[in-house]
């Protein structure tokens, strides 16, 4: 979703580089929101091409968070020449939802990218998740704080928190994830 304060600078960036032809994307910054409606994964990917130029010879790649150019350098459009980061974001909430939606969306996400038999194999831990593990790194996610676009505010209304917890930096297993992944905010 995007967010309603962006949209001058979304219409600005696509004016901007509307006469550069060498411009294939626009990339914005990523809010991964997880767990709940007031957390945010920042080791998740952090940009995503979100607006691409018709008829450039540019397909979907990556689960559709990225394009890759036709008959170019292999490169994704955001981490290449042929994309521009504007300051404009966009939310991502497919990882706020009901345990057991949440639940089903795995086990879909892994019989398509791992086969039928390897979803046998992890159906009973899938079954077996419950509230406190449905979200296993919620205890060292970041807090979010700003504001959401306001196609979101009904359903954030009926929305708590995940479940309470302590703050991040005191937790072991957040240095533990920035030894492995680096610090990402």
């Amino acid at each position: 979703m995007l967010h309603e304060e962006n949209y001058p600078e979304i219409q600005n960036a696509m004016e901007r580089y509307l006469g550069h032809p060498e411009v294939l994307g626009l990339v914005f910054k990523m809010v991964q929101l997880k767990g709940d409606y007031w957390s945010i994964d920042p080791w998740m990917y952090r940009k995503a091409t979100q607006i691409i130029r018709n008829h450039c010879g540019v397909y979907s790649a990556t689960d559709g968070c990225d394009s890759l150019p036709k008959g170019k350098r292999q490169r994704m459009i955001k981490s290449g020449l042929y994309g521009r980061l504007i300051k404009a974001r966009v939310f991502h909430d497919g990882w706020v939802k009901d345990p057991k939606v949440l639940q089903q969306k795995l086990q879909y996400q892994v019989s398509r990218h791992e086969g039928e038999g390897r979803l046998s194999m992890q159906k009973t831990a899938l079954k077996e998740a419950n509230h406190s593990r449905y979200c296993p790194t919620y205890d060292i996610l970041k807090g979010y704080r700003g504001t959401h676009p306001q196609v979101m505010q009904s359903r954030i209304a009926s929305k708590t928190p995940l479940r309470p917890r302590r703050n991040r930096w005191f937790n072991p297993r957040f240095y533990k994830e920035i030894l492995t992944h680096g610090f990402q905010g």
